[in-house]
């Protein structure tokens, strides 16, 4: 029979009664949705409830039942809660007593015991980074979050339902212990007491203090308590089908129990048994570890029930009247005679709804006008127009009051909407309320009030998704009925009104709530805005359509940089296959296209070039076009064997034109594929060498292609091994006989001119050293050597670049593939992701080589002079830092500063990076004012520095040395910390959450409590085990210092001991300990990427806070400083810190020395070694960190360099220009510093000495005769030395002059040279003679080192190789492995091993061959709904259940199933199901989906079935 809830339809029940007068159809915000003649749903299964779903008149077709309704109003019940913060209100609840519900039910005057209430009326939305990119696990991180908390609210809200429900003798546990401590049915039992004291005796209940089970834990006589709880809900007609098993609860399984108890709430609060349960949403305050511990419990549990599954079940019960006919007599007779008890037994006894036994009296007298046409339906609408009428009159006079009594208004809604009430709204309820009535000038009717309750909840629901920064959950509240926004919202425009709601949200007191008007105008606003986002839109349509001209405008609106639009076809094809697509992918896309093209067309020309000359037998065009071709580039062209390619190659050619019939000799075209799989094409004409991207008609295969001259070179290259394998000994015989030749005579040579020199004393003569100074000339060795180097560095430069983004781009997929394992990501996903890292791997090897300087040096000759200077003067580069904001030095150091510095790959530019960090040190200190100020985190500057130097020693690969120290002990750890049960240090916190937030005395009655005591002893012998064992461990060797650190702590303790030479040595050496501690050692302890990389997994949160408290007491020992007095209770770790401090104190003493020592020894260079002229410094940088330096320079050009003699390199910074090829990976900049201005000699005396002796020895390579410099210069120049002259290389830069311009100019130099007191005339100018001298003699040396820096470089490459090959293998393995995913999808992925020898060896082995061979499986309609597979049927499926069935059957298609759906009285139909859709479904949160004609299936217990049948698992 159907069945009216309490506030039913009442669309045929508008009439009489001024309270429901519906004629005023204006709400507060405008015209009222519900306008149409049908009166809303204003309680129980109102419209408002359910979004969308249009008012049916009572007994109309279609009209929903009951059940149907109540459905629908437990749905929003439990999920349309508004989860936002508390607006200061106190905690509700003790209020909520029989006065409420007006029984005699006894209420509990302490309902939330255990729960944290907020208080503050501070606060608002977070600012969210809407540049951030929102990964798929990032979104499924944050819905497993809000999961998490909404379970969480859920979970106090029962709490503190059974408070007020349980007497106060009766304990209810806190919130995370409630699940468990439900297992042994004592709070079940003596809940089902209250509400049905017949089923449920009190001398019934088992163990009903809990003794027992406190101490000796569950015993099955508790499982009684349980079944008793369950006869009473059957008692109450709660539906069996929603009650957990009795052995879910014992043993503790009790996720669905909590939701049992929710739905169980609503079910008593309607039959007027129980207080209500109320919304404590965004009363509560939920800390990170209750988070994380329910989302961890959520995760591992097998099954997880979805509320509206238990709440569901409720709705199809008979929650509707009793169709007892003798009850149903009865009541017309107490009707008749006007028994008003009798009446009010009788309808309590037939389960009406909503019985407020205030009202039975109105109640009989609204019957009796029924003029005896009465039926159940009949009886329960004038139940429930009788409790409107009341509620109105209430709320009338509430509001007519000056009262602001939040309890008073929430019984009054609570009555009329029960479900919709929102506490935290309650202040703006009052506010609308009173403004709509003095608006009106009469009582408000039903519509009005819940219009302004559903539009409300809708502003405080939107608020509540800005603050989740759910960009999705924002789109969805403005898209709510109750807004009338609709019409106007723009789908691909949701993140800016995400943007915009939390704009307008930002920095407001938690009681501000948008308005429903300016929300309107916030949409409107948001509609006229954002032409670039437009942009993207349009530029994804015409990708789409193929509409390459609207992309190319499209994508200049968006000012993507570098358009050629005749690349326009190769954008969109590449756009087409990307899915995330924005101004940032466009710019890559382009970039990344540009880049192949030009390598292609490159390529193809090569080939043309190629083909010509080989044709024309043009031997020398041959080597020259091999020379500079891609395949040179790639490193395929071997100098030494160039000759043999010209033969192989013209064999090649011959083969082809002979095997092609050419019907057209006059247009032949080629053919180049290039990118992913070969798939894009340039072609090229031989005879009218033009290159084109539309294919000809006909391609001519008689040529050459660049995968055939590759094929040919690199056969060539193997036979030519094989070659020299075959007479390797005769080879290296010949070659070792010319070196040693070379290099006796190169060094009898040099140590002559060693010894002559070194006989000369100090100020050897003119003549000696013109007999020697043809040793400074570059011999081809040196010039070999030098290139050698030269190409060293330019391949450690791209290695470690494209090492580091291939290392970044691993982490990632490793990340992708966890969630892929977890079905939280479609495998497709990481399939595209895989790809692109392939592809940019392979795009590596593809790099042309590092663009050669020597024909263009003046294109980029301003970078060579700004970071010469950047390099030699720290003063410049500190500037740099000093001048960027706190949010960027990151990105400045890892890709400009650090490259610059080559990456601190060499000696030099370790020790020049060096000296710009101790310029730092220095800066910071002369700031202090006191020693105490140095490190001290309190202030801003001292952490920024610190942190900066964090982030500069851990660039450095000898950083490991501090993981390796500590690897063992932090292994340990991991194996240990799991024993410590709790970790708390403070007592006062542990004693609030034993205590339900009561606040102790002090912190000594705290640690009365004996587990609050024995919780804090435990915690603090495990700190100071743990602190001592890693103080240890760090300060156990000095080898755990590199040497960068051992150069920034002297320079420290050294820096210290000037700047405060007051302070004793003691408090020095705690100062430089700290340093060493926080910006050396301190981040492998708590780093979790550190961590993660010292023992191979990840570390839990928990390990990490430990691993933080253990870094701090550490941190205390290494400063000195122990737990003040205020502290007493932790002023006994005192002790210990002391003896950590006098580790560190020795340590730091002897790592840094006497503090006489420079600390330049260590690298064995100093400040002028950057100017040394034998040094010819090379760089060899990526083009992007170039640009990105120049980038920070042009912002802060005055900053960096403020002096007036800066000038020219402000000049500089203004002028660079960086000019190469978009294909061009890297540069190679020969750094020189800045020639000294004419008449301009202050400060640039040292360059003018080099560039005069320079010019010295070349007058005497020319032969210019003299016994003195001064004779040298004054003798007259001959045409055979202006000849010779002639002959000698120009340095870059240098501008052509004779040889007496020279002379000229060397005078010039000399008297300026000697104004500064660098030479004297007296001498002769002997101080130049000397120094060439000394170069004479540092020649050798120098090329020893060259060779050691020729072997260093050849190890670094060699590593770096070694690591890529290693990255490249792991992406090789991770490939694999994807590929088997898309291949075996549908087939067995895991089995456990078994052993051979087993007796349950041939069973296990025929269960996996029949799982082999299993190709369908057939489920009946019957077990499809006991599985919970089946949510949904049609009307024929319902009346023949077990009849029907569904067969699933393996595809030839991997993955995909076929369904067979057979039912009674149709014929037997199949479709196709993809199990791939189905985890996307699942990852999209779709909870069910329709299979075939009204048949729903839930997606995450089918995927779960289909596992178990034909996965195994």
């Amino acid at each position: 029979m159907p069945r009216i809830p309490w506030r039913g339809d009442l669309g045929a029940l508008s009439a009489g009664g001024g309270a429901r007068d519906r004629s005023d159809s204006l709400g507060p915000f405008g015209p009222l949705p519900h306008a149409r003649g049908a009166h809303p749903r204003k309680g129980l299964g109102g419209e408002a409830n359910v979004r969308g779903q249009k008012p049916l008149p009572s007994g109309a077709a279609g009209a929903p039942e009951a059940d149907d309704l109540i459905k629908q109003t437990i749905w929003i019940a439990v999920f349309g809660r508004v989860a936002v913060r508390s607006v200061g209100l106190r905690a509700f609840g003790s209020s909520a007593k029989a006065s409420v519900i007006r029984t005699e039910y006894r209420a509990s005057p302490s309902p939330t015991r255990g729960a944290r209430f907020l208080m503050d009326s501070n606060g608002g939305v977070e600012p969210i980074d809407l540049a951030a990119p929102r990964s798929a696990d990032a979104m499924d991180e944050k819905r497993e979050t809000r999961r998490a908390r909404d379970y969480l609210c859920r979970l106090h809200e029962v709490c503190s339902w059974l408070a007020q429900c349980l007497p106060d003798d009766c304990e209810v546990p806190p919130v995370l212990e409630l699940e468990q401590n439900l297992s042994n049915g004592v709070l079940l039992a003596r809940l089902a007491h209250g509400f049905a004291p017949d089923e449920v005796p009190l001398h019934k209940i088992f163990d009903f203090d809990q003794k027992k089970y406190h101490s000796t834990g569950k015993l099955y006589s508790h499982t009684d308590n349980i079944m008793h709880w369950r006869r009473a809900l059957l008692s109450v007609h709660f539906p069996e089908i929603a009650i957990p098993e009795t052995v879910d609860i014992y043993e503790g399984r009790n996720l669905q129990t909590i939701f049992c108890l929710y739905a169980l709430a609503i079910h008593l609060f309607r039959l007027r048994k129980t207080p209500s349960i109320r919304n404590q949403t965004g009363n509560v305050d939920f800390s990170p570890a209750e988070v994380d511990a329910i989302k961890e419990r959520l995760r591992n549990s097998a099954y997880v029930p979805l509320l509206h599954e238990t709440t569901g079940a409720l709705d199809r019960r008979h929650a509707m009247p009793l169709s007892d006919e003798a009850l149903f007599a009865a009541i017309q007779k107490a009707i008749e005679e006007s028994d008003v008890e009798t009446l009010k037994e009788l309808l309590e006894k037939s389960q009406y709804l909503f019985i407020d036994s205030a009202l039975v009296r109105r109640y009989l007298e609204a019957l009796r006008a029924e003029n005896g046409a009465l039926t159940p339906k009949t009886i329960q609408k004038a139940i429930c127009e009788v409790n409107e009428d009341d509620v109105l009159l209430r709320l009338e006079e509430f509001l007519q009051s000056d009262a602001d009594d939040f309890d008073a208004l929430e019984r009054i809604l609570n009555d009329l909407f029960f479900e919709k009430v929102v506490v935290v709204a309650l202040p703006v309820y009052i506010s609308l309320l009173r403004e709509e009535r003095a608006k009106t000038g009469a009582p408000l009717s039903a519509t009005h009030v819940e219009y302004i309750i559903i539009v409300t909840n809708a502003c405080v629901e939107l608020k509540e998704a800005a603050e989740s920064g759910d960009v999705d959950a924002v789109f969805e509240v403005l898209r709510a009925e109750s807004l009338q926004l609709a019409p106007l919202l723009q789908k691909p425009l949701k993140e800016l009104y995400f943007q915009r709601v939390v704009e307008r949200l930002q920095d407001k007191p938690r009681a501000f709530f948008l308005s429903a008007e300016d929300v309107y105008r916030l949409v409107v606003e948001v509609n006229a805005l954002t032409p670039k986002k437009l942009a993207v839109i349009c530029a994804r349509k015409a990708f789409a359509e193929d509409d390459l001209e609207a992309l190319l405008e499209q994508l200049k609106i968006l000012g993507i940089a570098g358009i050629e639009e005749d690349y326009a076809k190769f954008y969109a094809a590449r756009m087409a296959q990307e899915k995330e697509l924005g101004p940032a992918m466009f710019q890559e896309i382009v970039t990344r296209t540009n880049g192949d093209l030009r390598v292609a067309i490159n390529t193809i020309r090569n080939v043309v070039d190629l083909n010509a000359a080989l044709l024309e037998r043009n031997r020398g065009r041959t080597h020259e076009i091999l020379r500079e071709s891609v395949w040179s580039d790639a490193g395929v062209v071997r100098e030494g064997i160039i000759e043999w390619y010209g033969r192989t190659l013209q064999e090649t050619l011959r083969a082809l034109q002979k095997a092609e019939d050419d019907g057209d000799g006059h247009v032949r075209w080629l053919e180049h594929r290039f990118g992913k799989q070969k798939t894009e094409s340039v072609f090229a004409s031989v005879s009218q060498k033009v290159v084109a991207f539309e294919r000809p008609e006909r391609l001519y295969k008689g040529f050459l292609n660049a995968e055939t001259i590759r094929a040919t070179l690199e056969a060539t290259n193997a036979d030519f091994d094989a070659y020299y394998e075959e007479n390797e000994g005769r080879v290296r015989s010949a070659q070792t006989a010319v070196k040693e030749f070379l290099q006796k005579r190169a060094a009898k040579k040099e140590e002559n001119a060693a010894r002559k020199i070194q006989k000369s004393s100090d100020a050897p003569g003119l003549n000696v050293v013109r007999s020697f100074v043809d040793q400074l000339a570059e011999s081809q060795m040196d010039y070999e050597e030098e290139l050698t180097i030269e190409r060293t560095k330019s391949k450690i430069t791209r290695l470690i670049t494209a090492n580091r983004q291939l290392d970044e781009d691993l982490c990632e997929l490793n990340r992708k593939i966890e969630l892929l394992i977890k079905n939280r990501i479609s495998l497709q996903e990481v399939i595209e992701h895989g790809s692109k890292i392939a592809r940019d791997s392979e795009a590596f090897s593809r790099q042309l080589s590092v663009r050669s300087r020597k024909d263009k040096d003046r294109e980029m000759a301003a970078f060579e002079y700004l970071l010469f200077h950047l390099q030699a003067e720290p003063r410049f580069a500190a500037n740099l830092f000093e001048a960027t904001p706190p949010v960027e030095p990151k990105d400045l150091f890892a890709n400009a500063v650090f490259p610059v510095f080559h990456f601190a790959s060499e000696k030099r530019e370790e020790f020049l990076l060096m000296r710009v960090f101790v310029e730092l040190l220095r800066r910071h200190f002369d700031r202090c004012g006191s020693l105490a100020e140095a490190f001290d985190q309190r202030h801003e500057n001292a952490r920024r520095l610190v942190s900066l130097f964090q982030l500069l020693v851990r660039s450095f690969p000898s950083y490991e040395r501090v993981g390796i120290a500590v690897r063992a002990d932090v292994a340990r750890f991991i194996d240990e910390e799991p024993k410590l049960e709790h970790f708390n240090l403070d007592p006062l916190q542990m004693y609030r959450n034993l205590h339900a937030n009561e606040e102790p005395e002090s912190v000594e009655a705290a640690l009365e409590d004996p587990i609050v005591s024995r919780v804090f002893d435990t915690s603090k012998r495990f700190l100071e085990t743990w602190s001592v064992r890693f103080a240890d461990a760090l300060t156990s060797s000095p080898e755990n210092i590199s040497r960068n650190a051992l150069y920034l702590i002297r320079s420290c303790h050294r820096l210290l001991t000037e700047r405060f030479p007051g302070y004793r040595s003691l408090e020095v050496l705690r100062k430089v300990s700290e340093f060493v501690f926080c910006a050396y050692l301190e981040p492998s302890l708590v780093e979790p990427e550190i961590l993660r990389r010292l023992v191979g997994h990840e570390f839990s949160a928990t390990q990490v806070e430990k691993l933080k408290a253990v870094a701090k007491m550490i941190h205390y020992g290494a400063r000195g400083t122990g737990y003040p007095r205020e502290a007493g209770h932790l002023t006994s770790l005192n002790d210990e810190i002391a003896n950590i401090s006098e580790r560190f104190r020795r340590f730091v003493a002897f790592v840094a020395g006497d503090a006489k020592t420079e600390p330049q020894e260590i690298y064995g260079l100093n400040e002028y070694s950057a100017f040394v002229s034998l040094q010819k410094p090379t760089l060899h940088i990526a083009v992007p960190h170039l640009r990105t330096l120049h980038c920070f320079l042009l912002e802060r050009e005055n900053q960096v360099f403020p002096e007036t003699t800066d000038a020219r390199l402000r000049r500089f910074v203004e002028e660079a220009k960086i000019v190469v090829d978009a294909a061009v990976h890297s540069v190679t900049l020969r750094l020189r510093p800045l020639p000294p201005l004419k008449g301009d000699s202050v400060g640039h005396g040292n360059e003018l000495f080099v560039q005069t002796k320079r010019y010295v020895v070349d007058l005497l390579q020319c032969g210019c005769p003299g016994d003195t410099v001064t004779q040298m210069l004054e003798h007259s120049t001959t045409p055979k030395e202006e000849g010779a002259h002639l002959k000698l290389p120009l340095e870059p830069d240098e501008q052509p002059m004779t040889l007496l311009e020279k002379k000229r100019k060397i005078w010039e130099n000399l008297k300026i040279l000697e104004k500064l007191g660098l030479v004297s005339a007296e001498t002769q100018y002997q101080q130049i003679v000397s120094q060439i001298a000394h170069d004479i003699n540092m020649k050798d040396k120098y090329r020893n080192v060259r060779g050691e820096q020729r072997t260093n470089l050849e190890e670094t490459v060699r590593r770096l190789e070694e690591k890529r090959r290693e990255y490249n293998e792991q992406l090789t393995t991770y490939q694999k492995y994807l590929e088997s995913c898309l291949d075996n999808i549908s087939r067995t992925s895991r089995r456990s091993s078994i052993r051979m020898d087993s007796k349950a060896t041939e069973r296990i082995e025929k269960e996996r061959k029949a799982l082999d061979v299993k190709k369908t499986v057939k489920v009946g309609g019957e077990k499809l709904l006991r599985k919970k597979i089946l949510v949904q049927m049609n009307e024929e499926w319902s009346t023949n259940l077990s009849k029907c069935s569904m067969e699933f059957s393996k595809t030839a298609e991997s993955g995909v199933f076929e369904v067979a759906i057979k039912a009674l009285k149709k014929t037997r139909r199949s479709v196709k199901l993809d199990f791939q859709y189905l985890l996307q479904m699942e990852y999209e949160d779709e909870e069910s989906f329709v299979v075939d004609d009204g048949l729903r299936l839930h997606v995450s217990n089918l995927i779960n079935y289909l596992n178990k049948k034909f996965h195994s698992k």
